[in-house]
């Protein structure tokens, strides 16, 4: 077979470094399966590496009232006729889509499949998904290259506009695959039409450990306390618990985690997925914790990238994270995990690795119980079997997804 290119399609050089860790593990596999093919990755957003962006895109309009030249007036018109939503959809159009075009076309010349996969990518986030999704699927379509989506998440709401967009995409795909049956049930009952090439399989970064090559330490002795801003976590979380997901709460939630750790002489340390904002927050946990020591002692630098979010995490015994991907890292690594659920996504993840005993509402669960659960699971360890079975499971999908693509290219 003579070698092909494929690209990658997501949220790659995001900061919050678990997407990176899908985008590797996926063209681990990929390779592993056919060691001749090229892989190149395209960053949905249009970054070449972390935060740096090839394209910098002129900011939409702020509504802002004291601003009275007629360009401005205009805009404000436009938001009272189409909504806030249909003027960003417009703006996309005229504004940024030919710019993309041209990016997202010289990205994929010369390849022979298009696989947008990985993450949490079929989501409703402010519209900003639903317009790339859309403008890199046509770009496909006319290019007369095969696409395909793999591994990726499924979001609980979507706006008429969204659903339209991911319809158009999802329609002229040759075949969907999401990570988990809860993704699979929705997309089914949004768009009928494609449940002919709709499947479900695990989440790619189930096997981010043979990827990286990175190994558990044995004997660790510290926990691992997952932290992610209390923004990110209110604003994909359902109304009925928004209500926790503030700076106030959520730091009181860790600082009685902390205590109660402490009291019972369990070592931990604090990490985070890599977003920046996710750090500050971390930081203002430890700084209300400790006074006279330094924050290294009980908290780790940001990762910068997959691997090093890997490493981070094969150092603990065991974690208690709110980040989907710190869970399923720690879970490939074979190391025992608690889920602070905050979205569907994590509650899917334990349910699929027969874990959900130890998938905890943050707004109800209490300090004492929750260390309970991680001293009980560390102590019982992640069920072998069961993490085989997803590795090879997820192993044998993305090959048969391969061949699929490579038949049809």
């Amino acid at each position: 077979m003579k070698a092909q290119k494929i690209v990658i399609c997501g949220e790659v050089f995001s900061n919050n470094v678990g997407d990176a860790v899908i985008a590797e593990t996926f063209s681990y596999l990929i390779k592993n399966s056919i060691p001749s093919v090229k892989v190149d990755f395209l960053d949905l957003s249009l970054r070449e590496n972390l935060d740096k962006y090839i394209l910098v895109e002129q900011e939409i309009p702020s509504i802002d009232t004291s601003k009275t030249s007629l360009k401005f007036f205009i805009w404000k018109l436009i938001v009272k006729i189409f909504s806030h939503r249909g003027a960003t959809t417009l703006w996309w159009f005229f504004k940024w889509k030919p710019q993309r075009y041209r990016l997202y076309k010289h990205k994929l010349e010369g390849a022979s499949v298009l696989i947008i996969g990985g993450g949490q990518l079929l989501a409703d986030n402010n519209f900003d998904f639903p317009l790339k999704i859309y403008d890199v699927s046509q770009c496909a379509k006319k290019l007369g290259l095969p696409f395909y989506f793999y591994g990726c998440g499924v979001s609980y709401h979507w706006s008429r506009l969204a659903t339209f967009l991911f319809s158009q995409a999802l329609s002229n795909a040759t075949s969907i695959t999401v990570r988990d049956i809860e993704s699979l049930n929705r997309l089914s009952k949004r768009i009928p039409g494609i449940l002919t090439k709709l499947s479900a399989s695990h989440d790619i970064a189930t096997c981010c450990a043979e990827a990286y090559g990175i190994h558990r330490k044995e004997n660790s002795q510290y926990i691992g306390l997952g932290v992610a801003e209390p923004d990110v976590l209110k604003r994909h979380s359902k109304e009925l618990v928004q209500d926790f997901f503030t700076e106030t709460k959520l730091l009181q939630f860790w600082i009685d985690i902390a205590h109660e750790l402490i009291n019972r002489k369990l070592q931990f340390k604090f990490f985070t997925n890599g977003s920046p904002n996710d750090q500050l927050f971390a930081e203002t946990i430890v700084d209300s914790l400790v006074e006279s020591r330094d924050r290294s002692d009980i908290l780790l630098p940001r990762p910068t990238n997959g691997k090093a979010l890997v490493k981070t995490i094969s150092n603990f015994r065991g974690i208690v994270a709110f980040r989907l991907h710190a869970c399923i890292v720690a879970y490939s690594l074979g190391i025992p995990v608690i889920g602070i659920k905050w979205d569907d996504k994590l509650e899917s993840f334990f349910k699929e690795s027969k874990q959900e005993n130890y998938c905890f509402e943050a707004s109800s669960i209490t300090p004492a119980k929750l260390v309970d659960g991680i001293v009980d699971t560390i102590s019982k360890g992640v069920d072998s079997d069961t993490l085989s079975s997803m590795k090879t499971t997820t192993i044998q999908a993305v090959k048969e997804q391969l061949a699929l693509a490579i038949k049809r290219s």
